[in-house]
């Protein structure tokens, strides 16, 4: 009797046993065969990558290129692209559609290209490019062909319905294991939830960021602080989506980031309040909105010191900019607020040691600052603020007298941003109901747009030919999204 339950309690382990492999060879097939046969051409992109260029009008894209090759090249190393699109040509219409990756190695990035195709695509290819079928490398069931164009030389391979180019053979290969590899790049949530965005729209061109190995890549263009600074702004969620548009001398990112990391700000932005108050020759602002109180938790990404928030939450701050002037040889950082209409120079000075003796002794109506703000809002400038004045209904701080001075002159001339022809540009690409916005202004022979750029970042042709930067974004959506613009001007 015993001898029985042994023999069939043994079946059916061997029967699990069987029904376990089962299960397993079919995943196996399904990932091998069917998965990436139906698969997205990105799901071919290794999971490590910089950013990813999902290409969906390739007429638009290449089509621009040529002249904003200098640019790109040094934004995102797209040297080899021409080759890719010269091979290409040979087998595919304008509109296919194709992604581009970049991943890290010792000596830089490197790109890799996939192309959703057929087998017969491929063949032609390779009838087209007169490639002798019979030369090629195995690697992993694959065969490795190459080709060298005017540009550079390529090797590439077809698997599973993509054809996979890139100069560099490692990484070549790397693609061709990646497609039998079950964990895709879909496997990041964020990078998951920000490609969802694209799907949404496949008559435009995306581009995928994974922001901080992005920023490392930048180190070459940029100095450290300015990467760090950069870093504060962006770093909310790992990966950041953008549609891409070119027009004449511009270049425009238009997309959204992830906001979980951060509360949720209800209230909408309502404009530039303070333009009228920065002026026409800034090198540089830099501007939030604030609306009330429990809204001043967005800036604890910014490592405001407490003492900063209680200030501008006794002031009813609705908006504060800081911005960058010339004065004589030299730059000098200068603060703005927008605070409630009920604030006034007397409110402002209550419970401060500043007697109101010294207030009505102040000449030219240009006041001492306590030194509670000189102390705590030094963290939002690069200099102490000393002396400030109240005009159109603001109040702006400065480190002395003399720039305050020369400042009223200019904007009491209306010598002020919203006057700048370059800024009325700008302001179109700035998000929808922005609440934070950074821009930086470069004039030929100016000096101030080299001091972010790094050593090598001061010999390039982006460092020479930027006219101007914009980054704004507006507060999360109802699906924890935050729309983010980035725009670029060139001469």
């Amino acid at each position: 009797m015993s001898g029985t339950f042994r023999e069939g309690k043994s079946w059916h382990i061997w029967l699990t046993v069987l029904a376990i492999l089962v299960v397993g060879i079919g995943i196996y097939f399904y990932y091998t065969f069917f998965r990436q046969s139906e698969s997205d051409v990105v799901e071919s992109v290794p999971p490590d990558a910089i950013y990813v260029f999902d290409i969906n009008n390739n007429s638009d894209f290449a089509g621009k290129y040529p002249y904003f090759s200098n640019y790109l090249n040094e934004i995102f190393a797209l040297d080899a692209l021409p080759a890719f699109e010269t091979m290409c040509s040979k087998i595919r219409s304008s509109d296919s559609r194709f992604t581009i990756s970049a991943h890290q190695y010792d000596d830089g990035i490197k790109l890799l290209f996939n192309l959703r195709a057929s087998k017969s695509d491929f063949n032609n290819l390779l009838r087209a490019l007169k490639i002798d079928q019979k030369n090629y490398t195995n690697f992993e069931n694959s065969k490795i062909y190459s080709y060298g164009t005017n540009f550079q030389n390529m090797k590439f391979s077809y698997s599973n319905n993509v054809i996979s180019f890139s100069t560099d053979p490692d990484l070549l290969k790397k693609a061709i294991l990646q497609q039998i590899h079950p964990k895709k790049i879909f496997s990041n949530k964020d990078f998951q939830k920000v490609y969802s965005i694209s799907e949404k729209n496949r008559k435009q061109n995306w581009l995928l960021i994974n922001q901080e190995s992005y920023l490392n890549y930048l180190k070459y263009l940029l100095k450290t602080e300015t990467i760090n600074d950069l870093r504060e702004e962006l770093i909310q969620s790992s990966w950041i989506g953008f549609q891409i548009r070119f027009s004449k001398n511009e270049i425009f990112l238009s997309g959204y980031s992830l906001s979980e990391n951060i509360d949720n700000v209800i209230e909408q932005g309502n404009g530039f309040n303070l333009a009228s108050l920065v002026p026409n020759n800034s090198k540089r602002f830099s501007r939030f909105e604030t609306f009330a109180t429990k809204d001043l938790s967005m800036l604890s990404n910014y490592k405001f010191p407490k003492e900063s928030s209680r200030i501008l939450e006794g002031l009813s701050v609705k908006e504060l900019c800081t911005f960058v002037c010339k004065h004589d040889t030299s730059y000098v950082s200068l603060l703005s607020l927008l605070p409630d209409t009920n604030v006034s120079v007397l409110t402002f000075f209550a419970g401060t040691k500043v007697s109101d003796s010294l207030i009505r002794a102040t000449i030219d109506n240009i006041y001492p600052l306590p030194e509670v703000f000189s102390t705590t809002l030094t963290s939002l400038v690069s200099d102490t603020l000393r002396w400030f004045v109240e005009i159109n209904g603001g109040l702006v701080f400065s480190p002395s007298r003399d720039v305050l001075l020369r400042y009223r002159k200019m904007i009491t001339k209306n010598e002020i941003l919203s006057q700048n022809p370059t800024y009325k540009i700008i302001s179109d690409a700035v998000a929808s109901s922005a609440v934070r916005e950074i821009t930086l202004f470069n004039e030929p022979d100016d000096d101030y747009f080299s001091a972010i750029l790094s050593e090598s970042g001061t010999k390039t042709m982006l460092g020479h030919n930027m006219r101007a930067f914009s980054l704004s974004y507006g507060t999360s959506t109802e699906k924890d999204l935050i729309p983010i613009n980035v725009y670029m001007l060139f001469q």
